[in-house]
């Protein structure tokens, strides 16, 4: 029996709200955004005042649609614009169930579609995401719209599909992998069709004229319309290197790597521990409850009987096609909030082991419907106490509320480093100044109301410069150098004016010689500490600051 609209969308109405409380447990409105959030916000900033650019090494599409909210309110506390894009985030991640229910028709009935929705509406890692201000949630509705509308044979619907993949495209440039996966999805689909190679051509020239203003933009910016800041520079052994002052010989594209290394540790990198990392990635975030259901699930997507076959190897397709191109990013960025946008297609093979019990397995037991629904009832109320459990971050699982008190600690160090630290470089290690460009930014509405980011190249005359932005930093700045003993760094980071070494005390990400100086400073002559977390009376957060003497650092090293 199926419902009438109108019940199903107060029932997804019901899905989002209780799923609300949830995206909210895991958000600290009290905080300022940081790191990646902290650019889309200043951007979003920027282009509500009519400054449009490209950023060098990220795609305009997500501060583009913000910008729009920014103009409902002018303040002077940037807090207010971090909570802004917070929950405009919340709201494009509410809002994706009806995209989600709306795919999952296209594989199930009413009842295991609203199934799906709640495996959505409750995946505790979208829940935290969602109030992040990051760029997954509209990559995540956008993806989804794309491939519900490839699944259809109308030109209509096709056309649209590559006109999401191309907004895609707009909010990250990683969003170029979509397009090629409709282009298999269709040809594969409506070869057999009339005029599919006509309308093949028409989908991609809706998708061309969609993106081809980022094309323009990228022309007059850095005088190449296919411009990626990446493309150069991304194949390097590691993170750290990726972002290193001194390394800018070893960095970058596949050729150099290949040439300089050889195919073999290019393959080692890139394919086989990035793909190992892309299903260890996948493994953790498949908990609490898809790693129970998606084995299952893969499986019976093998013999989907009650399931097209077609819209069954599309979405095998999708999913292949970005673990295939992960392989690639995680062998240098291990970040598994990469993995985010699999989730709505991941759950629709997950379903089909629900559907498969409960409609022929308990039929074995002769069980009457009303049992069967009791069952799935029992099974919507397992997947939803295990979310609870996981949101709230029961034992050392799940994520928890955000320590604002530790937080805070972070932001009085920062205003520290700011006010003291001002007369030359500082290398921090992860964790070690994750407030600073924060507080130099956002404290002074002066700074961020007009603040202008890195654009790359600009054009005048006819001709391009470096674009001088027209905040600087000063005489202090965070700066990345790279090396495999403390005495290499420092060595390194001379040339670079490097005097300010910053090392947290729960242990260094990337340099674990510097867990050693941490606890064993007087071994080191040369370094002078100038902050230390304990002596400042911070309970939680661990961190100390040296700065380095060159003239004893250069005697040390001529003794030893």
């Amino acid at each position: 029996m199926n419902l009438p609209k109108t019940q199903i969308a107060i029932i997804l109405i019901i899905i989002a709200a209780a799923s609300l409380p949830l995206k909210l447990y895991t958000a600290d409105f009290s905080l300022p955004v940081q790191f990646d959030n902290l650019g889309y916000t200043l951007d979003a900033l920027q282009y509500s005042d009519g400054e449009f650019f490209t950023p060098p090494k990220k795609h305009p599409g997500w501060p583009l649609f913000v910008a729009p909210f920014m103009l409902l309110f002018d303040s002077d506390n940037f807090l207010d614009y971090s909570n802004l894009i917070r929950v405009v985030s919340l709201s494009v991640a509410v809002f994706t169930i009806y995209p989600v229910y709306a795919l999952a028709r296209k594989f199930f009935d009413q009842k295991y579609s609203l199934f799906a929705v709640i495996l959505f509406a409750f995946e505790p890692h979208l829940n935290y995401i969602s109030t992040t201000g990051l760029s997954e949630p509209i990559f995540i509705l956008l993806y989804v719209c794309a491939f519900y509308f490839i699944l259809s044979k109308k030109l209509r619907d096709l056309s649209l599909a590559f006109i999401f993949a191309s907004f895609v495209w707009w909010i990250r440039i990683e969003g170029v992998l979509l397009f090629g996966i409709l282009c298999i999805i269709y040809l594969l689909n409506m070869r057999k069709s009339k005029n599919y190679l006509r309308n093949f051509v028409i989908c991609i020239a809706f998708f061309l004229i969609v993106f081809s203003p980022l094309f323009y933009q990228k022309d007059v910016q850095f005088g190449d319309p296919f411009f990626l800041s990446y493309t150069d520079s991304y194949f390097v052994d590691d993170y750290e290197q990726l972002y290193a002052e001194n390394i800018h010989d070893e960095r970058g594209g596949i050729t150099q790597f290949i040439e300089s290394r050889g195919l073999d540790v290019f393959l080692q990198q890139f394919v086989i521990n990035g793909f190992i990392l892309v299903i260890e990635g996948l493994i953790k975030i498949l908990f609490p409850f898809l790693i129970i259901l998606l084995p299952f699930g893969i499986i019976f997507s093998l013999r989907a009987f009650d399931q097209d076959s077609k819209r069954i190897r599309s979405n095998w397709i999708l999913i292949l096609s970005y673990i295939g191109f992960m392989c690639i990013v995680f062998g240098i960025i291990n970040e598994r909030r990469f993995l985010f946008p699999l989730f709505p297609f991941l759950i629709i093979f997950a379903t089909l082991p629900v559907q498969r019990l409960v409609e022929y397995g308990l039929s074995t037991f002769s069980f009457s419907q009303q049992k069967k629904n009791t069952f799935l009832l029992i099974v919507i109320a397992l997947i939803i106490f295990s979310s609870v459990l996981f949101c709230v971050g029961v034992g050392k699982y799940g994520y928890g509320q955000i320590d604002t008190e530790m937080e805070n600690e972070k932001i009085d160090y920062a205003r520290f480093l700011i006010s003291n630290v001002v007369d030359g470089r500082m290398h921090a290690d992860e964790g070690a100044a994750e407030y600073a460009i924060n507080v130099k930014l956002t404290e002074d509405p002066e700074i961020f109301k007009n603040f202008e980011s890195n654009r790359g190249l600009k054009t005048e005359d006819g001709k391009l410069y470096p674009y001088e932005r027209s905040w600087k930093p000063g005489e202090w700045e965070l700066v990345k150098i790279s090396g495999d003993t403390i005495e290499e760094l420092i060595l390194n980071g001379e040339e670079f004016n490097l005097k300010y070494l910053g090392i947290p005390g729960k242990g260094a990400y990337y340099n674990e010689f510097l867990d050693h100086v941490y606890d064993n400073e007087n071994e080191y002559p040369y370094l002078t500490k100038i902050f230390d977390s304990h002596e400042h009376g911070y309970k939680k957060f661990h961190v100390k600051v040296f700065e380095i003497d060159y003239k004893k650092f250069h005697k040390y090293i001529l003794d030893v």
